[in-house]
Order: C-alpha cells, then sequence, then structure tokens
C-alpha cells in the first residue's frame, strides 16, 4: 500500500488478545475451541480460512490441528477434495483442558471474590440454584487451593 505521500506502508496486523511481554496473541483455547465449532458446522474449514479468521498464521492453525488430533485424539482428517479439516466421526463434546494454576495462598483479591460470591450465595438459600451456586463456589476455592 501507498500512502498519500506515495511512500510504502506495511499494514500492520490488527492487535487481538492479551498483552504478554508486549506480545499480541488470542489464547490457545480459544483457537481450538473456535476450530472445534467450524469443524462441527461441517465448512470444512483449511489452515488458509482459520488463520485468516483466527488473526493467526497457518502453521499456528496446523500445529493447533495436529494437537487436537494427536493430543486430544479428536477424529480430525483432511478431505483432499473440499480442501478442508473435518471430523470423521460424531464429536459430542469437546475435551476439557483443566489449567491447573499454583498458588500458595489466595491473593486479597481472590479471598474477596470468594467472600461477595459466598453473600451473593446466601440469597439463593432454599431456591433450585442454591446447590449448583455452591458446587460452583467449592469449585472456585479448590483452584485457589491447588
Amino acid at each position: 500500500m501507498t500512502d498519500i505521500m506515495g511512500t510504502v506502508s506495511i499494514k500492520q496486523p490488527r492487535r487481538v488478545g492479551y498483552d504478554m511481554a508486549g506480545l499480541f496473541c488470542r489464547p490457545f483455547i480459544e483457537r481450538l475451541n473456535r476450530i472445534h465449532s467450524e469443524l462441527q458446522r461441517g465448512r470444512f474449514p483449511n489452515c488458509r480460512t482459520l488463520a485468516e479468521m483466527l488473526e493467526v498464521s497457518g502453521k499456528t492453525i496446523q500445529r493447533d490441528i495436529d494437537f487436537m488430533r494427536d493430543r486430544l485424539r479428536l477424529p480430525i482428517e483432511f478431505n483432499p477434495l473440499t480442501r478442508g479439516y473435518y471430523y470423521s466421526a460424531p464429536v459430542t463434546r469437546f475435551p476439557a483442558c483443566e489449567l491447573k494454576v499454583q498458588m500458595e495462598t489466595a491473593t486479597p483479591e481472590e479471598s474477596l471474590v470468594l467472600r461477595v460470591a459466598e453473600r451473593a450465595i446466601r440469597k439463593f438459600r432454599g431456591t433450585k440454584l442454591e446447590d449448583s451456586l455452591v458446587r460452583g463456589l467449592e469449585m472456585l476455592r479448590s483452584r485457589c487451593a491447588a
């Protein structure tokens, strides 16, 4: 592209995601979920179309697909006629990627969140939601203590 002055300008990629030491990237799990969604829809996406959609390189998408197929054991295959990927067997649920953050104690902010959640749950005592909310709070507590 050239600007008004006739100099060549390079279009900068749109910065999306989280700032990690000056680098901007889409989170890995977000990409995997989006790839899964496109495969579930039966659109036969390829690395180029997924890369454009997710604003990453085609090599990154290829590594993500390899990870999904080889490590998560999803039935992903390439169809040379449509030049795209597809699920060769039904996938009823996406494998959970559990991330553990090791902390000795909860930070003050995390402790505050837990206290606020406890107070909010009290308002639902005796309702159908109480059990689900209590289980969710216990999950949060266990993650902060892990």
